[in-house]
C-alpha cells in the first residue's frame, strides 16, 4: 500500500500545474502555433525546440522540414523578448545554408479582468539586414479572455487577433484574422484548436513537473505533424 501511495504523489507531482500560458510552435507563448495576449510568469525563462513540418510551409520553398530553436523571456509582466534560430532538416553537409536567426517580442497594453480581455500586440522578425532574408514575418495585435471553473475542465481560453504584412518580408505568418480556443484539463492536459489565418489547426499540450516541461503536438490543417518541447526555470 505503501508504494502505491508513494507512485500517486509522484504523479500528482508531475501534472501538477496552472496551464494558462505555454509555448507555441513559434517559441512565443501562444495556442499551437498563433500568439495569445497572455504572458507566461513574470522573471521566467523558456526554451525549447520544435519540428514543423514542410507541407505547408512557405520557408524553403516547402522542399523540407524545419527544426527550430529558441530561447525567450518575460522579465517584466507585461513584455515578452525572444530569439530563434530555424534550419532547414536533412541538408547535405557541402551545402551553404545558414540557419535563419529572429527576434520576436510580445507587448501587453490591456490585462485581462474579470470583464475585460487582455490585449497585445507583437512582431515575429520585425527587423532584418535584407527583404528576401526576412522569414516568418508578422506584425500582430490580439486579444485574450480566460474563462476558469471548478471543474475538470478548468480553464477554456479564447483568442482572436490580426496579423499585417506591413513589414516588406520573404515570407509571412499569421496574415489577416487568426484566432482559437484551447480547454484545460486536470491542470494537466489541453486541447487546442485555432485558425492561422490560412489554416484550421488542432494539437494537445501536456505540462510535467510542475509546470517546468511542455510537451506539444498536433497536426497543421489536420494533415501535417508538428511538434514540440519546452522547458523552464524562474530568474
Amino acid at each position: 500500500m505503501k508504494k502505491y501511495k508513494i507512485i500517486l504523489v509522484l504523479i500528482g507531482f508531475l501534472i501538477s500545474s496552472d496551464i494558462i500560458t505555454a509555448q507555441s510552435l513559434s517559441g512565443m507563448s501562444g495556442l499551437f502555433s498563433i500568439p495569445t495576449a497572455d504572458m507566461n510568469q513574470t522573471n521566467s525563462v523558456w526554451f525549447g525546440a520544435n519540428f514543423l513540418n514542410k507541407k505547408y510551409l512557405d520557408y524553403g520553398g516547402g522542399t523540407r522540414d524545419v527544426f527550430n530553436a529558441f530561447i525567450n523571456i518575460n522579465y517584466l509582466p507585461f513584455l515578452e523578448v525572444g530569439f530563434r534560430i530555424t534550419r532547414l532538416m536533412n541538408i547535405p553537409v557541402k551545402s551553404r545554408h545558414t540557419v535563419d536567426r529572429m527576434a520576436n517580442f510580445r507587448l501587453r497594453f490591456i490585462s485581462e479582468s474579470a470583464y475585460t480581455p487582455a490585449i497585445a500586440i507583437g512582431a515575429n522578425n520585425p527587423i532584418s539586414t535584407l527583404e528576401a532574408a526576412n522569414h516568418f514575418n508578422s506584425l500582430y495585435i490580439v486579444t485574450t479572455k480566460n474563462f476558469t471553473f471548478d471543474s475538470p475542465v478548468n480553464n477554456i481560453q479564447t483568442t482572436i487577433g490580426y496579423g499585417s504584412d506591413i513589414i516588406k518580408a520573404s515570407d509571412y505568418e499569421f496574415i489577416g484574422v487568426f484566432g482559437g480556443v484551447s480547454a484545460s484539463f486536470f491542470n494537466f492536459a489541453e486541447i487546442l484548436l485555432e485558425y492561422d489565418a490560412e489554416h484550421f489547426n488542432g494539437g494537445i499540450r501536456l505540462s510535467l513537473l510542475n509546470n517546468h516541461i511542455k510537451l506539444l503536438a498536433g497536426y497543421q490543417n489536420f494533415t501535417a505533424f508538428n511538434g514540440g518541447i519546452a522547458l523552464s526555470f524562474i530568474l
